[in-house]
């Protein structure tokens, strides 16, 4: 099975059901099979907790020595929040709408970071790599009396937080907001609502480094169709596409741009990477014509951004 459209369908389906993150974990191991953790995935990954930093780094005009991250979007794997804890940070805590995580795929990962630490490639995608939080995390993976999924994560400095992203009660100031692959599923609206939560939790001087896939994410499962293949569809068809357990909000740069700024963040760095292919050749829905060619080409970019005014939620 590998037609985008009965995948979409499928998922669609298991939407209605009860406990539909489940049922569709289950059809994405078994049946899409895009779940399975390799160590060329676990290091992409990794990498992209560096870079993260790194955007911290070069962005705040006075880093914390003591460094709290929130981060938006757990999914099955944690494996930012633990490069983020090798890496040196105080405290991270991982948010999702819903709980994807247990003990069993953590023990997994964490088998899996000490074999690509054994050979060195650990250190080369984490350049902050500190070797007594790789200690930690090493006792951490052979101590079976851990069979509590909140004690394990408390011993890496990581707390998992189930919500919507509203009022999220942290006591804590946050000076760094990192996703991955995370924006994109969200609607404009709720993103919005989020990222004024984030102006109410920043610190002094917090950033926000975000990671987002602009493509169509069915092409990575379908290699018969491209990157752009979700703009050619009004927003009345793409309805029988979307769905909850794979949403795709089809937002551009600009739009992203646009929530943050609402929200009182101000983009300061910008990495964004695109096609070569002939916008001619896509055949775009109603909805995008009025889109720069660089933003319907474009397929991922890093969004770093720095809280230039807080927004009182009540005045909005």
């Amino acid at each position: 099975m590998r037609n985008w459209k009965i995948k979409a369908l499928i998922q669609g389906g298991i939407s209605f059901l009860p406990k539909s993150q489940s049922w569709n974990y289950l059809f994405q191991k078994y049946l899409s099979k895009s779940l399975k953790l390799d160590e060329e995935k676990l290091l992409k990954k990794l990498a992209q907790s560096a870079k993260h930093l790194e955007n911290y780094f070069e962005a705040a005009d006075k880093p914390e020595r003591d460094l709290f991250v929130l981060e938006l979007g757990t999914g099955w794997w944690p494996i930012v929040p633990i490069g983020l804890f090798l890496s040196g940070a105080t405290w991270v805590w991982t948010l999702d709408k819903n709980s994807l995580l247990d003990h069993l795929t953590i023990k997994t990962l964490l088998n899996l970071i000490t074999r690509v630490a054994e050979d060195g490639r650990l250190s080369r995608v984490l350049p902050r790599l500190s070797r007594n939080r790789l200690v930690s995390l090493t006792e951490v993976s052979e101590d079976e009396s851990l069979s509590d999924t909140e004690a394990l994560l408390k011993r890496l400095r990581i707390t998992a937080v189930v919500g919507n992203g509203h009022n999220l009660g942290l006591e804590k100031k946050i000076d760094l907001f990192v996703s991955n692959n995370t924006l994109e599923h969200i609607h404009s609206a709720a993103l919005r609502e989020i990222f004024i939560e984030f102006s109410r939790l920043s610190s002094a001087d917090a950033v926000m480094s975000h990671f987002i896939d602009l493509s169509d994410h069915y092409a990575n499962f379908d290699k018969t169709i491209s990157p752009h293949n979700f703009l050619k569809f009004s927003d009345f068809t793409w309805r029988i596409f979307n769905n909850s357990v794979h949403f795709q909000n089809r937002l551009r740069i600009s739009d992203f741009k646009k929530i943050q700024r609402e929200a009182g963040f101000g983009v300061v760095m910008e990495e964004t990477a695109k096609t070569g292919v002939d916008i001619k050749d896509v055949a775009l829905a109603e909805r995008f014509r009025d889109y720069p060619e660089s933003e319907l080409l474009a397929t991922h970019s890093w969004l770093v951004s720095k809280l230039e005014r807080e927004i009182n939620p009540a005045k909005v």
